[in-house]
């Protein structure tokens, strides 16, 4: 925890395998305050789950130790928009073409999906974005003004090339436009392997956004982690 985003404080583990699904490749968790109770959202076993807790700082409890699909998807991220309904955004594994990036609508509970609502958003297919290898993953979603900004990222995060791009609709299922801009972040003052993020809002009511990158130009681990306005 920190008070203001330079000086943190370690508060403790917030989710224990006991409490969770999977054994291993625990990535990407992202928790969010709805109705008093918080919804941590996260990847383990390279498939989707989530936990809640009466706290940010846990502990996080998963009470029905089952991922929100069957098939390998990772990189959840919740959308919350202003009709009240909640999108899980994540990276779709596909068979012989990468990552994907898709959408699916949740059920008020937050705990279940709606598998009918499951909806392709975007794939690697601009120069930038197959580098190495074809990968797009880590999405979160803003709105503004009725837009929807998808923010992803492209190649793999091993990568010196791994980078942000974004994309826009006018609906949370899109179809998406990619912006002529991209990649919005990349290889920032110095730093390599930039990427896989999420925005926020600080205590002031500024926004940030929050990301990877590597150790140094030459090691990837332990990744390091920027805060940008």
């Amino acid at each position: 925890w920190s008070t203001d985003l330079e000086q943190w404080h370690y508060a403790g583990a917030a989710l224990l395998k006991e409490n969770s699904y999977g054994d291993k490749w625990f990535w990407a968790p992202e928790v969010y305050n709805v109705g008093g109770k918080y919804y941590m959202f996260y990847s383990a076993d390279l498939h989707m789950n989530v936990a809640v807790s009466d706290s940010p700082t846990g502990p996080f409890v998963q009470a029905e130790k089952k991922p929100l699909m069957e098939e390998p998807n990772i990189d959840t991220s919740v959308f919350f928009d202003t009709d009240g309904k909640a999108y899980l955004y994540y990276a779709h594994f596909t068979p012989n073409d990468g990552e994907y990036i898709h959408v699916v609508e949740l059920n008020d509970d937050l705990l279940s999906i709606k598998p009918e609502t499951d909806t392709y958003c975007i794939k690697a297919e601009e120069e930038w974005e197959l580098i190495w290898p074809k990968v797009v993953e880590g999405p979160s979603v803003l709105k503004k003004d009725d837009i929807y900004y998808l923010i992803y990222s492209a190649n793999g995060y091993e990568s010196h090339d791994y980078a942000i791009g974004v994309a826009t609709a006018t609906s949370p299922l899109g179809p998406w436009t990619k912006s002529a801009d991209n990649p919005i972040l990349r290889r920032y003052e110095g730093i390599v392997g930039v990427g896989h993020g999420a925005p926020f809002t600080d205590l002031q009511g500024k926004s940030h956004y929050v990301f990877h990158a590597h150790k140094s130009a030459e090691e990837v681990h332990p990744r390091t982690s920027f805060i940008v306005d």
